[in-house]
């Protein structure tokens, strides 16, 4: 005699028995998502029917010719760009997130750092933005300054860092106020490799659909907290 749901029925679970509630996986889901732009009168598709899923721990780099749509897609998971059709789907703790979301990160290609501030100043915009405290603000701006290999370069102004430097101050700022998904627009591969050996779960694993980062390739990270 099998156990499962033949034993059941088509009814469902016996009277007086609750039901169990199914729980969303958490990750990325992006389901025939189309965008398309108007320019000049014409309608240019950038992302065609595309299907993706990203779980919660892995890293995934998209890779392609330029003017393909990768960072289209890293705008439409973000939600800084809504879907011509189709969904992008978001969920944390079992439950899916509006987009845009503040627990979603955007690394850009240019690191846009503050010349003013010192480094870890600049990690700690976004924190201060958010209204966080003193104290709490520069814990964590420390924190993924150390996460990426520059706690003792904190006091240094972007004018006395390298552009690998300044790069890896861009990506602490952002993994700083991000606590659900990452997006890097051109990550470099020592601060990918660095991030990777820190903070992914060691119960995690990449998928067999994702390409080693390079500095052109677009990054989608949905993470827990480091």
């Amino acid at each position: 005699m099998s156990i499962g749901p033949a034993v059941l029925g088509d009814e469902g679970p016996a009277e007086g028995v609750p039901a169990v509630p199914s729980r969303a996986a958490d990750g990325i889901t992006v389901t025939s998502l189309w965008v398309w732009f108007s320019v000049a009168g014409s309608t240019r598709v950038a992302l065609e029917d595309v299907d993706l899923d990203v779980p919660d721990g892995q890293f995934l780099s998209v890779v392609g010719a330029s003017g393909c749509g990768k960072t289209t897609l890293l705008n439409a998971v973000s939600g800084s760009v809504r879907p011509g059709y189709g969904a992008v789907t978001l969920t944390l703790d079992g439950r899916p997130q509006p987009l845009p979301s503040p627990q979603v990160g955007y690394m850009f290609a240019r690191d846009a750092l503050l010349p003013w501030r010192t480094a870890r100043r600049n990690v700690e915009v976004g924190l201060e933005i958010r209204g966080v405290g003193t104290r709490a603000r520069r814990s964590r701006a420390r924190e993924m300054l150390d996460l990426v290999g520059l706690g003792a370069h904190e006091a240094k102004l972007p004018g006395e860092l390298s552009q690998g430097m300044r790069q890896r101050v861009n990506l602490a700022r952002v993994l700083a106020v991000s606590r659900g998904c990452s997006c890097w627009t051109s990550p470099s591969v020592r601060s990918t490799r660095r991030r990777r050996r820190s903070c992914r779960p060691s119960s995690c694993r990449s998928g067999s659909g994702s390409a080693r980062p390079s500095s052109s390739s677009p990054t989608i990270s949905p993470r827990r907290p480091c």
